[in-house]
């Protein structure tokens, strides 16, 4: 993941290249290895983690642009998700990832909200 970090470090704003390289090192490799773990590998949960980090990266950014470009990113990764019981941990991330994508910036939740909890636990019990 550290690969995925590096990314980012050049002085300016990261382009699409960047954030796709710093993606798939940080989300696409974290989920993957994940699901390798929970004893699902070759699961296809790489594209959910891409998006993932791209959006914690728009959340955590102090640069507009930036949190912009990244948000734009994640908006075109597409996933399909089906959440095994085994990666629901993975899928609560993925849950939360696509809430705080259609919520935008102007209105981030905070990371241990009461509504954020409950999607969670609604996601770990149901699958959904």
């Amino acid at each position: 993941m550290e690969e995925g970090w590096l990314q980012l470090l050049p002085e300016g704003r990261p382009g699409s290249e960047s954030l796709a390289a710093y993606a798939a090192a940080r989300g696409g490799a974290l989920f993957r290895h994940s699901a390798r773990l929970l004893g699902l590998p070759g699961h296809p949960v790489e594209a959910a983690g891409r998006r993932w980090a791209l959006v914690d990266l728009a959340r955590r950014s102090a640069d507009r642009g930036e949190a912009r470009a990244a948000l734009e990113a994640a908006a075109s990764i597409e996933s399909d998700e089906v959440w095994p019981p085994q990666l629901r941990a993975l899928g609560m991330l993925s849950v939360l990832t696509r809430r705080d994508l259609h919520r935008a910036s102007a209105t981030w939740e905070t990371q241990g909200s009461p509504a954020r909890m409950l999607r969670m636990l609604r996601h770990r019990f149901t699958g959904r």
